[in-house]
């Protein structure tokens, strides 16, 4: 989810800036010399589970992704055959839209009330027999670093930056984790916010060089979902006789 946050910011910053200036995503082992704009997803921290986790997780079911491709008529998309329930639709991938208003399930087809357009991917997400694992939704806070360096020209370079960021937190897309297999984690639906504009000195070496840190709070929710094998066998009683119980 910190590269995905990472990635999203640091493709906007690459398309609104001049080309002189380097875009580093992430974690920086050099500095170049020249303009640069750092993007750092520092730290993603979850709410405190509560005391009951019943309340939070759930039981866990096989997942598997379909996804298509979009050519501005098609609205309509075969599900692959089995008994599969439909989770959820994302049209592009990231952003997911609304059973009832934007699709709907009928007779074994994903049908869209309007075509997805050209080269929009359409991911839908399977679920299917009850898996060992768990589903559990909490909220989630991301913290997002954007640092601008430069010898000449910092403050207007600081300042197309922050025009870049503020315009890539509108629509965000879902901030998801590397795929895993059984293993789905993202952040839900997040909301940006600007936090601070600081300007101040770092140590490069021996030496000091001014910067100018964008700092942004991304808020959704998280989400984890662990599905492996098939759950524990559970004993259920199957009939009470007068001095005799039947477990199966």
């Amino acid at each position: 989810m910190l590269a995905a946050a990472e990635a999203h910011y640091a493709a906007a910053l690459q398309a609104a800036l001049a080309p002189g200036a380097a875009i580093l995503s992430g974690p920086a082992p050099t500095i170049p010399a020249g303009a640069s704009v750092q993007v750092l997803a520092e730290q993603l921290r979850l709410a405190p589970p509560s005391q009951d986790l019943g309340d939070e997780r759930g039981a866990a079911r096989h997942f598997t992704a379909q996804s298509w491709q979009g050519d501005g008529v098609t609205t309509s998309f075969p599900l692959p055959p089995g008994a599969l329930e439909v989770a959820e639709v994302e049209a592009p991938p990231g952003f997911p839209r609304a059973r009832g208003d934007d699709y709907r399930v009928d007779a074994g087809t994903l049908r869209f009330s309007r075509p997805p357009a050209m080269g929009i991917g359409v991911r839908a997400l399977l679920l299917g027999a009850p898996a060992r694992g768990f589903v559990e939704r909490r909220r989630g806070e991301l913290t997002l670093r954007l640092r601008a360096r430069a010898a000449t020209g910092l403050d207007e370079l600081a300042e197309a930056a922050l025009a870049a960021a503020l315009t890539a937190c509108v629509d965000l897309p879902d901030l998801v984790a590397a795929a895993t297999a059984g293993v789905r984690a993202r952040l839900c639906r997040p909301v940006a916010f600007l936090v601070a504009v600081t300007r101040q000195r770092e140590r490069v070496g021996e030496a000091e060089r001014a910067c100018v840190e964008l700092e942004f709070l991304l808020r959704g929710e998280a989400l984890l979902h662990v599905a492996l094998g098939v759950p524990d066998p559970v004993d259920r009683i199957k009939s009470v006789e007068p001095g005799v119980v039947d477990v199966g």
